[in-house]
């Protein structure tokens, strides 16, 4: 079912609301972009675990730890993602809605504030953030970056893409880079923070049993304590990365590895705004999406060539990842037959059954997308960065009329940019 978002402007603070009673849960995002640099990234991934750490009203983590438990069990997690040129730091929270609480006791107003401060108004020590807090979430991150690579084929993908997008923002990792992280500092920190949180714009969704005017009045209240963000910021424009001239660059690295990753990287073209975008998805999924698609019964059943195989298509880079943990020794059969299927998707040799059993697959995805309110947030997320509005409705009814033509068209689309192969270091 569509479903209709209220946003309203707060300065430079977009507050987007929609009103769903079928959720028990209000769950609310909050999300910061700036463009994906170099000098920033590391300093920027950082941040979003070391807010949940402590704040001026709450200065431990146990404090903080217990004010959340006592809004019935609400909790705060924190992200840093990329999308295209930009780096985005999300902070989700889940609060029980009024009606389940007992007496219909309303915590939004209470979690709203917290969740506020916890952005905006960290514990600090000399002018900076706390120096032990600091200390333990530079530890942590260059764990998150070493497990990372520890994790052969998250490192394989991220490898492919790196070296599809080389020279180009989405070619930098989301968490940063080891080697920066020893030179980030308490004060740096803080005053890179407050930078962000002052000169970028701040989207705010929710989603549940809310009441939308009320809302809109307990968050202003809020915002009005933090005057000091400036009301005139810019907005930082999703842009697409740039595919080459067609070529098919094969790059082999070899690591502490017992099974061998092969990654096809493919630049299409066709963008999540784009009228072929059902199309793409189709395709993809005929080619690697579920059990029954091309990849898996082919490389992984029929030719025992795989232990896994599949693709996955990126709607706001116009590109299509394939992956397969292969033994090393049948590298070159392997790279031929997943190279056939595509061959295949663009000369139209696709069965009734494939199209039917992936449209009705997809179908499934979208309906189960329907019942999960941060995934409402998601698809007006994209709508703010790609100009077009998607509702799971669109989606499906858009599926629905995908044709075996249409799908040999957008496959025609795909342009092989990357082969890497990750074996092992061998003798």
């Amino acid at each position: 079912m569509k479903q209709t978002w209220l946003t309203v402007q707060e300065g430079n603070c977009f507050i987007h609301l929609l009103r769903n009673h079928k959720f028990k849960m209000v769950s609310v995002l909050a999300q910061v972009e700036i463009p994906l640099a170099k000098e920033t990234v590391t300093k920027t991934a950082l941040l979003p675990q070391l807010l949940l750490r402590a704040t001026k009203s709450y200065p431990d983590t146990m404090q903080l730890t217990r004010a959340f438990d006592s809004l019935y069990g609400t909790n705060m997690s924190a992200y840093v993602t990329k999308n295209g040129n930009l780096q985005t730091l999300e902070w989700v929270m889940r609060v029980p809605g009024a009606s389940y609480l007992p007496n219909g006791h309303d915590v939004l107003e209470k979690a709203l504030t917290l969740f506020m401060e916890v952005m905006m108004d960290p514990y600090q020590e000399d002018r900076g953030f706390a120096k032990q807090y600091v200390q333990t979430e530079l530890t942590l991150h260059k764990q998150r970056i070493e497990n990372s690579i520890n994790d052969k084929g998250a490192y394989a993908a991220k490898r492919c893409q790196e070296i599809m997008f080389e020279g180009q923002p989405y070619g930098l990792s989301k968490q940063g880079f080891l080697e920066d992280v020893d030179r980030l500092t308490a004060d740096a920190l803080f005053a890179h923070h407050h930078a962000l949180m002052q000169e970028n714009a701040l989207h705010f969704y929710l989603v549940g049993p809310i009441d939308e005017q009320a809302t809109v009045t307990m968050l202003t209240s809020i915002l009005a304590n933090y005057a000091w963000r400036k009301n005139n910021v810019e907005q930082h424009p999703l842009s697409h990365p740039q595919a080459r001239q067609a070529r098919s660059l094969y790059v082999n690295e070899r690591f502490e590895v017992n099974q061998a990753k092969l990654n096809l990287g493919y630049f299409s073209g066709v963008h999540y705004e784009d009228d072929d975008y059902e199309a793409i998805q189709v395709a993809n999924g005929i080619l690697g999406g579920f059990p029954h698609s091309k990849l898996f019964v082919n490389v992984r059943e029929k030719e025992s060539l795989a232990y896994s195989a599949f693709s996955r298509y990126d709607g706001l880079n116009g590109t299509l990842l394939i992956h397969a943990g292969i033994d090393e020794q049948v590298y070159p059969k392997a790279r031929s037959i997943i190279e056939a299927q595509i061959d295949d998707l663009q000369q139209g040799k696709i069965t009734d059954d494939e199209l039917l059993f992936t449209q009705d697959a997809l179908i499934h995805r979208y309906r189960l997308a329907d019942d999960q309110p941060l995934t409402q947030a998601g698809f007006h997320h994209y709508y703010r960065l790609t100009g077009r509005e998607r509702s799971t409705d669109d989606l499906i009814e858009g599926v629905r009329h995908v044709t075996k033509a249409d799908v040999q068209r957008v496959a025609q689309s795909f342009a092989q940019d990357t082969i890497y192969l990750l074996q092992g270091k061998g003798d």
